[in-house]
């Protein structure tokens, strides 16, 4: 593994060979974008060929979130419903089938597993795979995810651990902490933002020293 401030630094050392003049700097902030974004290509790249295999080493921690409660108007007996709501802690990366939001589980350890919001109606009415006091399900709208079955004395007071695949990290990750990729895919990385850089800096072409650029 390579922190963000390796990753960044190995980046602006390449493009800074080439540099301009004596007072030329590249700003911390486009090389983080770049990295970012380049990460998300490699990564549908990577689940196109390889399918989930790896994917955690691409995602981010986030312990003790909070289940908020919301109270549903009642209906025409006047009976009030509650609605239990994780807000998402930061912007997660639009993958294939939701896997960005790639594990959801309690404090305690369950998992609570993901179903289509438009399954939801179904998914009530099966009497093993649908949501109990004992399997928690969700589904997810917008930032949130909506908990469906559970124990309420747990989920009114409860708490849950995600693993999210983030399409903006530097909110979550420092520089000095681990950047989320696979260790195998970090030269590809830095490679990729170094031709970004190249091009949107519009700088000489031969700094990878592949031999191919002059």
């Amino acid at each position: 593994m390579a922190t963000r401030y390796e990753i960044r630094s190995d980046i602006i050392l390449a493009l800074t060979k080439g540099k301009p003049s004596d007072d030329f700097e590249i700003d911390d902030r486009q090389v983080d974008f770049w990295i970012d974004s380049e990460r998300a290509l490699i990564l549908a790249l990577k689940i196109k060929r390889e399918g989930l295999f790896g994917l955690e080493s691409y995602t981010n921690s986030f312990d003790s979130i909070e289940i908020k409660t919301e109270s549903i108007d009642g209906n025409t007996t006047g009976v009030n419903n509650a609605r239990y709501v994780v807000e998402l802690p930061d912007a997660v990366l639009k993958l294939e089938n939701d896997i960005g939001v790639y594990y959801v589980e309690t404090e305690g350890g369950t998992q609570i597993t993901r179903m289509k919001a438009t399954d939801k109606a179904m998914m009530k009415r099966l009497r093993w795979a649908g949501p109990s006091e004992t399997q928690i399900l969700y589904y997810r709208t917008g930032e949130n995810l909506i908990l469906c079955g559970g124990n309420t004395n747990y989920l009114n007071n409860g708490k849950v651990n995600l693993l999210l695949v983030l399409s903006d990290t530097t909110n979550s990750v420092d520089d000095q902490d681990d950047y989320p990729i696979s260790g195998d895919d970090i030269p590809t990385l830095v490679e990729a933002c170094i031709r970004r850089g190249i091009q949107e800096l519009q700088l000489p072409e031969d700094l990878l020293n592949d031999g191919k650029q002059q």
